[in-house]
């Protein structure tokens, strides 16, 4: 029994028209992730981590069995900033003494 493909198409689509985008820019965009879940109770998804400068960028698109690809891709951004004060955050959480140390 062979493997089901399953094909994102509007990720695909979006990626590179991102990824044209920056290379016409003059940047050089590196993918970080591209990852696509297992399918559980009939629904997968397609993670892709594309990281520019001090910015990283995440493109997902869900697939529904009954369906396919649902043809949304949800974006969102995050600084190198922002992602370092959520770094900071979980570290205070792990070691809270050392945090308090550090004040």
């Amino acid at each position: 029994m062979s493997e089901q493909v399953i094909a994102f198409p509007e990720l695909e689509s979006v990626l590179t028209a991102h990824i044209n985008d920056l290379r016409a820019k003059g940047a050089d965009p590196v993918i970080l992730l591209d990852e696509t879940t297992e399918p559980t109770y009939g629904v997968c998804s397609r993670t892709v981590l594309v990281v520019n400068g001090p910015e990283l960028t995440s493109f997902t698109e869900l697939w529904i069995e009954d369906y396919g690809p649902l043809g949304m891709v949800t974006k969102g951004s995050i600084t190198a900033r922002a992602a370092r004060l959520f770094v900071d955050y979980l570290d205070k959480k792990r070691f809270p003494q050392q945090a308090e140390g550090d004040s």
